[in-house]
């Protein structure tokens, strides 16, 4: 009888009495005379069924991985990265850096108005009262507080006035305050809004006192209507008030 052949390499068989060989798995290379596949190591990958030796395995190229017996790379996911080849895990993204791309070979700087923590895919906006100017925050506590007498919505790169007929009374405002009915602020950067004089009016939003028309008065303060002025009594003259 004669001997039983081995099986060439690049193939394989697991069972005794069999009458032909299988060809190697992808992921793996089968030397002469294998009883079972050997996986490609990890940092490398292989696509065809006929290896025969760890060399006929691929290196693995930047922006993949590949782990132990894989067939194909897999690609970094979102806030992770790879620069070098041969790579059996990818890296994720430092604090201070985002990905939001598959199989990349860097990270980005974070972006301004926002933070971002290890293993970020997108920069988070920094919280309202609050802004970032920097490239390299990584967590909400880095960003800066906003102070009184401004603004600062989600997301903002530096504080925003408050401009004439608002206020912001306190630091860390996300907005500012229209100024009340009877209340006026002529300027900029205010804590507060100031109270309508005698002869005057303000409606909300006013950034300056309006006059009681002619013919009409008030002695009273923070009177916020027209409608709220009264009438001259007969035998007296009422002129607007500059």
């Amino acid at each position: 009888m004669p001997d039983c052949l081995p099986c060439a390499a690049g193939s394989y068989q697991t069972r005794g009495g069999q009458t032909e060989c299988y060809a190697c798995n992808t992921g793996s290379f089968c030397p002469e005379r294998s009883a079972a596949p050997s996986p490609c190591e990890e940092g490398t990958f292989g696509n065809s069924t006929s290896n025969k030796a760890q060399a006929d395995c691929y290196a693995c190229p930047p922006g993949s991985a590949c782990s132990v017996g894989s067939s194909a790379p897999t690609a970094c996911v979102p806030g992770n990265f790879m620069p070098n080849a041969s790579a059996a895990i990818c890296t994720a993204c430092a604090p201070g850096k985002y990905q939001p791309s598959r199989g990349e070979t860097a990270c980005l700087p974070c972006t301004p108005g926002k933070f971002c923590e290890a293993g970020a895919a997108q920069p988070t906006l920094c919280p309202g009262g609050t802004y970032g100017d920097a490239t390299d925050l990584t967590a909400a506590e880095e960003c800066q507080e906003c102070m009184a007498g401004f603004a600062c919505a989600p997301g903002s790169t530096e504080p925003k006035a408050c401009p004439p007929s608002s206020y912001a009374p306190g630091a860390r405002m996300d907005e500012c305050s229209t100024c009340s009915p009877g209340k006026y602020n002529s300027m900029p950067e205010q804590l507060e809004c100031l109270t309508c004089g005698p002869g005057k009016y303000c409606p909300k939003g006013s950034s300056s006192p309006l006059p009681c028309e002619g013919g009409t008065y008030s002695s009273a303060v923070g009177v916020h209507a027209k409608g709220d002025c009264f009438e001259c009594t007969p035998g007296t003259a009422c002129t607007p008030n500059p």
